[in-house]
């Protein structure tokens, strides 16, 4: 049987056992063959962030069936049965059938995590405030930030990103700082130099000033942008530059500044850059900004899931962004990133809050309990309950108001990485 005459199926179906034949080029997936038999939930899971909505296989090198195709109602129900699940017992018994471990160590992390987070944001409200009136002093506060959370990341063995759901009055300022965590979090991963990390924070954290500049109403607005609006939200990039300028920021961070929109085919402004013209810290902010962008949009009803915001990056925009970093970014936040909502083998729904990097398919979770308010809702590390998987993201356009409201009470999604210094086994 020819590969064009093989029959196709909804990502969905997927299990291990089927022979995969995937039509794409080598470097448009990260297999080392194109067609293989699948023998993991990670290729699953790999699969299935490729954004296809039909994938190939070959009946006659698949040692089982496809999985039966999925109903939208079946997702629809089983995310609304969450809100008559029966209540989790508390406090936990580590050897009970939910599987809940002990609580407290999470929580205390989680806190540690909080309270980095509030010190980094009330910086930022005060770097913002001076930078209209006061650039130099901005500058200095930012290299005091971004130093700070440098040395936090270097002394970590292993970074673990948390969603974090603070309530910040100001989107630039949440914006910049997610942009500032995650880019430096794929900086590391990068193995840069502190030196290449201190011009990556510096831009990430001032990548919008420009747009301090530009009136609110434009900044905010719910609907798209008419070609003068567009225009003249373009300006942001050279005013950017121009703060920078006076801050007499790194040329790698100015760098940053003009040219955080620019994209590798050239349709990316003010200048038009393509492929090697655009530096590696430019391209790195690109892709984080650009993901924010998708996760946390003004406009209404046009944000995405992260886990949603990452497929739809690798499905379509590889060639306007690096591929390679992109990777490593989907890498550095796994399957399902943090603030992602997912649907356990046990019929529970939860959303992301920490990755674990050595097992992106066994994150850390909030579980919903209407039994308990939301302030006290459970945390589970899948790592300690291995009768436990995720079986599937849940759209939050899907869920019911009550599990929404309980997971997810404000529409924009922080990120900070744990400050704890990792301790070496023995």
């Amino acid at each position: 049987m020819s590969q064009s005459t093989l029959p196709s199926i909804d990502p969905a179906q997927l299990c291990i056992g089927l022979f995969v034949c995937l039509d794409l080029g080598w470097m448009d997936h990260p297999f080392t063959f194109s067609s293989f038999k699948i023998k993991t939930d990670d290729q699953i899971a790999t699969l299935r962030q490729l954004g296809l909505q039909r994938i190939q296989y070959d009946p006659a090198r698949s040692s089982v069936a496809p999985l039966d195709p999925p109903a939208e109602e079946e997702v629809v129900a089983a995310a609304e049965a969450a809100c008559d699940l029966p209540p989790i017992e508390h406090p936990a018994d580590p050897g009970s059938d939910d599987g809940v471990a002990e609580l407290d160590p999470l929580q205390r992390e989680f806190e540690a995590v909080r309270q980095q987070f509030k010190l980094a944001a009330e910086s930022l409200r005060s770097i913002n405030r001076h930078l209209e009136f006061n650039p130099k002093q901005a500058q200095q506060e930012a290299s005091a930030m971004v130093n700070g959370m440098i040395e936090q990341l270097l002394q970590s063995n292993d970074v673990k990103v948390h969603a974090l759901q603070e309530r910040l009055s100001e989107q630039t300022y949440f914006h910049s700082l997610n942009v500032a965590v995650l880019c430096l979090t794929l900086g590391r991963a990068l193995e840069l130099s502190v030196e290449e990390l201190q011009a990556l924070g510096m831009g990430a954290v001032f990548h919008d000033a420009g747009q301090t500049l530009l009136p609110s109403q434009l900044l905010n607005r719910s609907t798209p942008m008419n070609r003068a609006e567009q225009r003249l939200f373009e300006s942001h990039c050279q005013e950017g530059l121009r703060l920078g300028q006076i801050m007499e920021l790194p040329a790698a961070a100015m760098d940053i500044l003009q040219h955080h929109h620019e994209m590798l085919d050239g349709s990316g402004y003010p200048e038009g850059l393509k492929g090697e013209q655009i530096s590696k810290l430019v391209r790195i902010v690109a892709i984080v900004n650009h993901y924010d962008d998708l996760c946390n949009t003004t406009l209404a009803g046009a944000a995405v899931s992260p886990s949603e915001a990452l497929s739809q990056m690798f499905a379509f925009k590889r060639n306007q962004l690096d591929d390679t970093l992109l990777r490593l970014f989907i890498r550095c936040l796994g399957v399902y990133p943090p603030g992602s909502i997912v649907a356990l083998s046990n019929e529970r729904i939860g959303m992301v809050l920490a990755v674990n990097q050595q097992s992106s398919l066994k994150p850390t979770l909030l579980i919903y309990d209407p039994s308990v308010p939301p302030e006290s809702a459970p945390m589970l590390d899948l790592r300690q309950t291995p009768e436990l998987k995720i079986v599937r993201a849940v759209k939050i356009s899907l869920l019911p108001r009550e599990v929404f409201q309980y997971l997810c009470p404000r529409q924009h999604v922080t990120y900070f990485f744990d400050p704890q210094r990792t301790e070496a086994t023995q």
